[in-house]
């Protein structure tokens, strides 16, 4: 169990750098340094980036809410699966969703014989990770915004983090002060690019 642990801790790394990056898209000192009108060569105004910051946050709760199905469906296969009595897929699907459901369940669903992420896609018991990482994504970027989104010194605790990768377990990464040195908050979520 602890070696698959290890395996869920690099995934985890690699998609907290993956969503982690796509903060500097939306930041208007890093997309001026390239980002112009074909013809003028005018800069992105700041009135529209705000419209595009602000789109990121439609429909953010049912995508959120979503990511959890997705993930409690996930540690249902794995870590509750009774065989005695999960016979059916979509019976067995409702039980795990139950939590997340918004809409009336579809019985011709059957949403894990296409979900690959959680038997051949690597995440097997962990796509909960995914949704993690964009949490400590959002707040090891707020970190940046604090101190300025190109401060070499943040971007070094960063890599530091990064590097550890599979070396430490997953608690201890982000309670070792590499990013932040005051306590967290799960609010940093709703500034940053977190769907």
């Amino acid at each position: 169990m602890y070696g698959t642990i290890y395996f869920k801790i690099i995934k985890f790394n690699r998609t907290l750098s993956d969503l982690y990056l796509e903060n500097w898209a939306y930041e208007k000192e890093a997309l001026d340094m390239f980002a112009r009108h074909y013809q003028t060569g005018e800069k992105i105004p700041e009135n529209d980036l705000k419209n595009i910051k602000k789109s990121l946050q439609f429909m953010e709760g049912y995508a959120t809410n979503r990511q959890l199905s997705f993930g409690y469906l996930d540690m249902g296969w794995h870590y509750h699966f009774d065989t005695q009595h999960d016979k059916d897929v979509s019976e067995t699907e409702q039980k795990y969703m139950a939590k997340t459901r918004i809409l009336p369940y579809y019985k011709q669903n059957n949403m894990s014989v296409s979900f690959s992420h959680i038997f051949s896609g690597g995440y097997a018991a962990g796509y909960y990770s995914y949704k993690w990482a964009e949490v400590l994504g959002a707040d090891a970027f707020a970190y940046f915004k604090e101190k300025g989104i190109f401060n070499p010194e943040v971007a070094g605790k960063f890599k530091a983090l990064l590097e550890a990768g599979g070396t430490e377990h997953p608690m201890t990464l982000q309670t070792v002060p590499r990013t932040r040195t005051k306590s967290r908050s799960v609010d940093k979520t709703s500034e940053a690019n977190v769907s």
